[in-house]
């Protein structure tokens, strides 16, 4: 009979044991559970981001496509005013031809040669300056948006997730299933 009682009393102290061992797994486990919502959570949380900054990447990449078509076309523009200049400078040269015809008429030819050439002047000065200013402004405001689309591609490479740890599975002793 006192080995019986020997072995309950060994047999409680044993299952006093385990049943502290499973409440400390218990704790464990939910306290791994918890880590991996707030993990599942940040995941979600730096996707939303990842996603967000895609898409102003995308926006900035289409405004410097839309200022790159602006500065074709203004390079177009500049390059309709040189051939209407080169144009004008033909007709000048034409006027010049005629001269010798009449006297009087070569005196008003060459004032109103003068008067188109003050004129075109002003105007390849004037163009110059406009074009100087749209072109200046266009490669600094290319500076900016590519900036901008670096810091956001380099935003967007940091905001990559590293997948949460693998789960370590916990072995449980032979003792604690005989008493589930």
């Amino acid at each position: 009979m006192e080995t019986l009682q020997s072995e309950i009393t060994g047999l409680s102290t044993e299952n006093s044991a385990l049943s502290a061992q499973v409440t400390t797994l218990r704790k464990q486990v939910a306290a791994f559970q918890a880590r991996e919502s707030e993990w599942e959570k940040e995941r979600v949380k730096l996707e939303k981001g990842k996603w967000t900054l895609q898409s102003e990447i995308d926006a900035l990449r289409r405004e410097v496509i839309n200022w790159e078509r602006t500065a074709a076309e203004e390079h177009v523009l500049a390059e309709s005013s040189r051939g209407r200049i080169a144009l004008l400078e033909e007709e000048i040269s034409a006027y010049r031809d005629h001269q010798d015809s009449a006297r009087g008429e070569a005196e008003r030819a060459r004032e109103e040669l003068e008067r188109v050439r003050g004129t075109l002047r002003e105007v390849q000065e004037e163009r110059k300056r406009e074009l100087r200013g749209v072109v200046e402004g266009m490669e600094a405001q290319i500076e900016r948006l590519n900036g901008a689309v670096e810091r956001a591609e380099k935003r967007a490479g940091d905001a990559e997730v590293p997948p949460p740890p693998k789960q370590r599975k916990t072995k449980i002793p032979c003792a604690f299933y005989a008493m589930i």
